[in-house]
């Protein structure tokens, strides 16, 4: 059974929100996916191709045979069949290997078919998940379904009334946060420089002590 470690507040989830406002690289990369969504609404392999593209360059995803992967999700979004459409699309076997692409294909889906069912699995927000709650196995990468079982959990045991994607970037944030204040350097570059500047700039400082606020149980 899933029960809650740590808790956390709808006022963390807030700061985390307005932080995330700062970011303006990612605030244009959201903009552009949003926009690339829009132009591209079919599942044709040029289309997933482009969005494919573009999700692996943004966020990192190091998805190599890209077209062959487009290929894969054309197929998969266009049969109507899967139970699980992330493990799905995740699952690829080339060349006689399978790979699960979890995290880029939680962000594909969470872009190009529904923001509110399927949140973005990243490794910091996974940490973040186990710190907070008891009674999950997240092994990485994860099962998505079990990631989701816990997203959907966390939002409920802390009574946050949050969307799914506020949680995620709380997530995201305060992971990124952790790893910094324990002197990791190698993460990403907007994210670093904002936090370090926060000695000199008593808005960020406010907020990321909300953002850190002590909800421990």
């Amino acid at each position: 059974m899933i029960t809650l470690r740590a808790g956390l507040s709808r006022s963390q989830v807030d700061a985390a929100g307005r932080l995330h406002g700062r970011l303006v690289s990612w605030r244009l990369m959201d903009t552009a996916l949003a926009s690339l969504s829009a132009s591209y609404p079919d599942f044709d392999p040029t289309s997933c191709l482009i969005k494919a593209a573009a999700i692996n360059q943004f966020y990192g995803t190091n998805v190599y045979e890209l077209p062959a992967v487009a290929n894969h999700i054309s197929t998969v979004m266009t049969s109507g069949q899967a139970e699980d459409l992330v493990e799905a699309l995740a699952t690829v076997s080339l060349q006689g290997k399978t790979t699960r692409y979890v995290s880029f294909a939680s962000k594909f889906a969470h872009f190009f078919v529904d923001e509110t069912q399927f949140p973005i699995v990243d490794s910091y927000a996974r940490t973040r998940l186990l710190y907070h709650l008891s009674g999950v196995s997240l092994p990485d990468p994860p099962k998505y379904a079990d990631y989701v079982a816990a997203h959907r959990a966390l939002i409920d045991l802390a009574a946050l009334g949050c969307s799914g994607r506020a949680l995620d970037r709380y997530l995201w944030l305060s992971g990124l946060h952790d790893a910094w204040a324990r002197g990791e350097r190698r993460i990403n570059v907007e994210v670093r420089t904002l936090l370090d500047g926060a000695a000199v700039d008593s808005d960020v400082l406010r907020e990321l002590r909300a953002l850190c606020e002590s909800q421990d149980q």
